[in-house]
């Protein structure tokens, strides 16, 4: 995702209401998570709150199998400052540590 928003989307094919969906790492910006079109919470990098859970959030009794699970990842931008080297101004976008259900 090099710029704007990605929406991730996936069929649930067992009930995961009441699980705990996680972003390892955190979203690369903000992800806003939704089950059948209904926001079921926004994770966000930089709040810490979110952090201390592990970029976690419990999930509704909408999350039934059939359900469509959707993550729409917000791009805020990128980091234009520091030396510049194969090292510095690494800002990945989207989820690169994936999606895990606990």
């Amino acid at each position: 995702c090099a710029y704007g928003l990605v929406l991730f989307t996936a069929r649930l094919s067992v009930n995961v209401a009441g699980r705990n969906l996680s972003l390892p790492g955190g979203p690369s910006d903000r992800a806003h998570v939704l089950v059948d079109g209904a926001l079921e919470g926004v994770l966000y990098r930089a709040d810490p709150t979110a952090a201390a859970a592990g970029y976690a959030l419990r999930l509704s009794r909408r999350a039934a199998a059939g359900s469509l699970l959707q993550i729409l990842v917000e791009n805020l931008g990128r980091v234009n400052i520091g030396p510049r080297d194969e090292t510095a101004m690494v800002d990945p976008k989207g989820l690169p540590r994936g999606v895990w259900l606990d």
